[in-house]
């Protein structure tokens, strides 16, 4: 039997189910609304992760350079000490004179079987020979012994021809 009044319980039931719905669309509300934030926020790791790759990247290259630039700084300080040593050397006038010794260019370290003589270069061994022409730098010519010998004499900064 209708008679066009609400009971009590019913009115009291969709006052319960507005206030779940109201409850429900505020909770879907807040969940749409975080979707570009927690979409910018993903966006944003990703960017800092990729920047953080760019500066290490970055970082390692740049100390890599400047090793770079360290190693040719000695080396031209090393070639500049050699350059000095073959400056000396070119004024002796006795092959049994004392040679000034050249050095590694690459470490600046005495080279190792390095002649203390112009004479003592016609001891040294093919093998010993183009050693210390590669720790001085200097292309290493094919051929006999004795041109191996004659570009280490010019290397060290003596004339071709034993003195």
């Amino acid at each position: 039997m209708a008679t066009g009044r609400t009971s009590p319980i019913n009115l009291r039931r969709t006052r319960e189910l507005l206030a779940e719905l109201a409850e429900e669309g505020q909770s879907q509300l807040e969940k749409i609304e975080a979707l570009p934030l927690v979409e910018l926020q993903r966006d944003l790791r990703r960017i800092t992760t990729q920047i953080q790759n760019l500066q290490t990247t970055l970082q390692t290259t740049v100390v890599s350079r400047l090793n770079r630039i360290d190693q040719n700084i000695a080396s031209l300080n090393y070639s500049t000490r050699n350059n000095s040593a073959r400056t000396h050397n070119s004024s002796l006038s006795h092959g049994y004179l004392a040679l000034t010794p050249l050095v590694n260019v690459l470490d600046g370290q005495p080279i190792d079987h390095f002649p203390e003589t112009a004479d003592a270069i016609q001891s040294l061994t093919r093998t010993e020979t183009i050693l210390i022409l590669r720790c001085l730098g200097a292309t290493v010519l094919t051929g006999s012994t004795d041109v191996v010998r004659r570009r280490l004499r010019t290397e060290v900064g003596l004339k071709d021809s034993p003195a």
